[in-house]
């Protein structure tokens, strides 16, 4: 091969191949790495014995935050699985990536710190729960007291807040059913969890409960978390979200569980 021809042959292959190069650095040309693949199936992580919002019921995921995570993912196109278990499994399970999003998470300081968030999708309000015949009138009364608590709750951060967290006696549980049993049988004087939470399962055990008075406000926001850093999949969640709120899907589903908005 003449001497021409090879100069201009190595001359052709360094500027397309730089430019290729060049481009790919430049973020120009798509990452695969990026690209959602929506036959491969996500895993969503919920909780159990959290109703209505999270529970099983004849062995089937189920509640309003199971139905919010299903109408997502139809909204998305994407297949999906749930993984249910205790809450502090389902936490854990996201952190170590066994899992690509949770459904219906509180947002809280020290959550965001180990977590990410899609925008809020509703409002959820805490109580203090007692049995109905008892004389306990208000949080004074339950001082040494033991009361099954709900860990990150506004409850127990405005205790924390006001230096009186550890006037009472908080035990944490594997969820509110069990918390609410144990209210039941007389082995905490209260229990603290949201309000939907509380009456629902007071009304399955046919118990008579009431809330003792607490701070008003407006309630805490509830989201999707997925693993921190992974904006990716916050975005979709975001723009899914929107879609479902622009056309009332949401509210929807608001009223298939709850009378009135959910607290």
């Amino acid at each position: 091969m003449k001497p021409s021809l090879i100069f201009a042959l190595l001359a052709f292959l360094l500027i397309f191949c730089s430019g290729t190069t060049t481009a790919k650095e430049l973020g120009q040309l798509p990452d695969e790495s990026l690209r959602q693949d929506s036959a491969t199936p996500l895993i969503c992580g919920i909780s159990l014995g959290f109703p209505p919002y999270q529970f099983s019921e004849k062995q089937q995921v189920t509640g309003f935050d199971a139905d919010v995570a299903r109408a997502l993912m139809a909204e998305l196109n994407q297949q999906f699985e749930f993984r249910q278990n205790q809450w502090e499994n389902v936490l854990n399970e996201l952190r170590t990536e066994q899992s690509d999003f949770i459904v219906g998470m509180e947002i809280s300081p020290i959550r965001k710190q180990l977590f990410d968030f899609s925008l809020p999708y509703y409002f959820r309000k805490d109580a203090i729960f007692v049995l109905a015949e008892t004389q306990i009138l208000d949080l004074s009364d339950l001082t040494n007291q033991r009361i099954a608590g709900d860990k990150h709750s506004f409850i127990e951060n405005k205790l924390k807040e006001s230096g009186s967290l550890f006037d009472y006696r908080l035990i944490v549980t594997h969820s509110k059913s069990d918390s609410m049993m144990l209210l039941a049988s007389g082995k905490v004087a209260a229990a603290i969890m949201p309000k939907a939470v509380g009456f629902y399962l007071a009304k399955q055990l046919g118990l008579k409960i009431r809330m003792l008075p607490f701070a008003d406000y407006p309630g805490t926001p509830v989201a999707i978390a997925v693993k921190k850093g992974n904006t990716q999949l916050s975005a979709r969640l975001n723009q899914a979200l929107n879609r479902l709120k622009s056309r009332g899907e949401i509210q929807r589903l608001y009223q298939k569980w709850f009378s009135i908005q959910p607290q």
